[in-house]
């Protein structure tokens, strides 16, 4: 399972978890040692808790998300990051990894999309409508991503630059991270801003590829949510004609 901290920690060992999804008792009991462990440790607690469902069905999760795995079933991977976090970045996260409520998901395996989203024209988006903890940006389904509008009609070549990108994004920052056994958050502090590392190098390029796909001229110190305002504006203004 991958939590909030773990996430933006690619060094940390991940715990484990004990999912026996929508077994019934009797499939779930079959599995013996994790079954004896819920059975000693968590059914003692689950039968004092005031809802019915939970006492009865102890060995379960109290919500299963049943929606969210229908949405992950057949994908490689999903793209995760922790609902509050100093800085947005989605990561790919292999699918056999269960992610907790504190993360939000992007049920897609398509680099493409996780480009757009680790992008400039997405995160500027994202700071103009989320809201803060602290010094934290807390990133909402409702506000940051169902408003914000991918591109339409993108030419397959361009498609393809942001995946090679962001391929080679994903896996510098998550190497350099393991190496350096720190976060992800202390990794950007030191050298996102920095011109001459690769890091800088390679989010510029990811931007000027996104930037391409929406047809726009990449200009580093320019802010596009006026133009995604107006292109969220029309997507909504075609689906009620």
């Amino acid at each position: 399972m991958i939590d909030g901290k773990t996430l933006v920690s690619p060094c940390m060992e991940l715990d484990w978890v004990i999912d026996f999804n929508d077994m019934s008792l009797e499939q779930a009991s079959m599995y013996s040692l994790p079954f004896e462990h819920v059975k000693k440790y968590v059914k003692p607690e689950r039968m004092n808790n005031k809802e019915k469902r939970r006492r009865e069905n102890w060995w379960l999760f109290g919500r299963s998300r049943p929606n969210m795995r229908k949405a992950l079933k057949g994908l490689k991977c999903y793209f995760c990051l922790p609902k509050i976090a100093k800085y947005t970045f989605f990561r790919a996260i292999d699918i056999s990894i269960l992610p907790c409520e504190a993360n939000m998901v992007i049920a897609s395996d398509d680099f493409f999309i996780l480009g757009i989203l680790n992008s400039k024209v997405h995160l500027d988006w994202v700071s103009a409508q989320s809201s803060t903890l602290e010094d934290r940006t807390r990133y909402t389904n409702t506000t940051c991503f169902m408003t914000f509008p991918f591109p339409e009609n993108v030419k397959e070549i361009h498609k393809q630059k942001v995946r090679d990108i962001m391929k080679e994004l994903e896996d510098f920052r998550t190497k350099e991270t393991i190496n350096r056994k720190c976060t992800m958050t202390a990794f950007h502090n030191s050298f996102f801003n920095e011109p001459s590392g690769i890091l800088f190098k390679l989010h510029k390029k990811l931007n000027k590829a996104v930037c391409d796909c929406y047809g726009w001229k990449y200009i580093a110190a320019k802010s596009y949510n006026d133009e995604v305002f107006g292109l969220n504006k029309d997507q909504l203004l075609r689906q009620h004609e």
